[in-house]
């Protein structure tokens, strides 16, 4: 992650958003409801200012993001020098999320349109919770060979 505000304590307001929105990341639309309340007490909220860059083409990433306010670009380098933006997010969008279960390079950069706040769950904190509970890291091991699965077929 760049430079940004540290983060800070989660509002109840803030708590129940990121409740009901985290449902629409794709390997948690099926973890249990306790779960997902573990999960959500992890998270934290950092603002961006304009122009700077969450997430960098290339970088090994470490963290799923959800956008609470704010706009966000997604680009890709395109030759030496150039950029072509691949798509606008807005509040309530995500991105990262496989870098939570991958050490993949992140394929993209994303960067901020408009000052920004966005909740930030560190992979190093998903990871101490699969560890930590059986329950959610077979529920989540689960979707995500499923949605590796899906994806083979898909080619």
């Amino acid at each position: 992650m760049e430079e940004q505000e540290m983060s800070r304590t989660l509002t109840q307001d803030e708590v129940s958003w990121l409740f009901k929105n985290l449902r629409r990341v794709n390997f948690f639309t099926k973890v249990t409801i306790d779960n997902i309340d573990r999960i959500v007490a992890k998270f934290g909220v950092y603002s961006y200012e304009k122009g700077k860059s969450i997430i960098k083409e290339g970088a090994v990433g470490g963290a799923l993001y959800i956008i609470r306010s704010g706009e966000c670009e997604v680009s890709k380098k395109k030759g030496w020098f150039g950029s072509a933006r691949l798509a606008a997010l807005k509040e309530g969008d995500f991105f990262g999320e496989m870098s939570l279960v991958s050490d993949e390079p992140t394929t993209a950069t994303v960067r901020t349109l408009a000052p920004a706040e966005v909740f930030v769950l560190l992979k190093r904190d998903f990871l101490a919770l699969k560890t930590d509970n059986k329950e959610l890291s077979d529920e989540i091991d689960f979707i995500i060979e499923r949605r590796k699965f899906d994806t083979v077929r898909a080619k």
